[in-house]
């Protein structure tokens, strides 16, 4: 199995797994705040005496608000336990499909506003750049709110790369010799970071993460299975008997593949 078989739906780069209808109520809560605040920004559209310098404030702000959105959708996707999100394409396609809702929301009420009653010959320079102001504005709003909702069901980036750190790491079980105090903890202190690992996987929420966190829990599930040696073999391979146990060696190629696909999760792309 390789890593193109982690695919995700396009709708869950905005809602991460979760209900559309968190999404569907900060878009509608958006298009009544954008009815009533138009109502007051028109007139200042008109009457403004120097529209070049509002035009240059207008995206200065927008270009802090993408930055906003940007930053928050990088935190929901690291936080995703979908390997594919762990990507700056991600980030960015999740960073344009926010702005695009927020987009259809203010085209949706100028085209109420001002297209259906003046048509377009109403709307001026200014008018296209306070539109920007509050795409971007709605953008990161809703990036915001989504993310302090995805605070209850995913674990946070930190704990996540910790603990897919902390089970690499005790893979170096298998270093220790044989039979020794020392191989026994590090075999439980590999088990219980599995354990952990399960644990935090359980929460996944895409279609990918919960594939992965499937494939996780079965294969530790065999892991625990086995005996001592069996299990050194699992994860060490058995490079120097090609007429092995056919079991053991496709447990060891998963793996290494979900040794792989952990350490996707866990890469930071600062």
């Amino acid at each position: 199995m390789t890593e193109d078989t982690y695919n995700n739906y396009l709708h869950e780069y905005v809602t991460f797994g979760l209900g559309v209808h968190y999404v569907l109520k900060a878009v509608i809560i958006q298009f009544v705040a954008l009815l009533l605040t138009y109502q007051f920004a028109r007139p200042l559209t008109i009457s403004v005496s120097k529209p070049n310098l509002f035009i240059v404030i207008y995206t200065a702000i927008s270009l802090m608000f993408v930055a906003v959105t940007f930053l928050f959708t990088r935190n929901m996707c690291r936080r995703s336990i979908s390997p594919k999100m762990h990507s700056r394409v991600a980030v960015f396609l999740s960073t344009a499909l926010y702005h695009l809702i927020a987009a259809t929301v203010v085209v949706s009420g100028y085209t109420l506003l001002i297209v259906a009653v003046s048509g377009l010959k109403q709307i001026n320079t200014l008018d296209m750049f306070i539109s920007l102001l509050f795409t971007t504005a709605f953008a990161s709003i809703l990036t915001v709110g989504y993310h302090d909702e995805l605070d209850n069901h995913l674990p946070a980036v930190e704990r996540l790369e910790e603990a897919i750190d902390e089970w690499i790491e005790n893979t170096a079980w298998i270093e220790e010799e044989d039979n020794t105090q020392a191989q026994r903890d590090g075999l439980k202190a590999f088990e219980d970071s599995s354990n952990d690992l399960e644990s935090i996987f359980s929460n996944a929420h895409t279609q990918a993460g919960k594939q992965l966190s499937e494939e996780f829990g079965s294969w530790v599930s065999s892991f625990k299975q086995h005996n001592g040696q069996a299990k050194e073999l699992v994860i060490e391979g058995q490079k120097h008997n090609k007429g092995g146990n056919q079991e053991l060696r496709t447990e060891h190629e998963e793996f290494r593949r979900i040794k792989s696909r952990l350490q996707d999760l866990s890469t930071r792309y600062d």
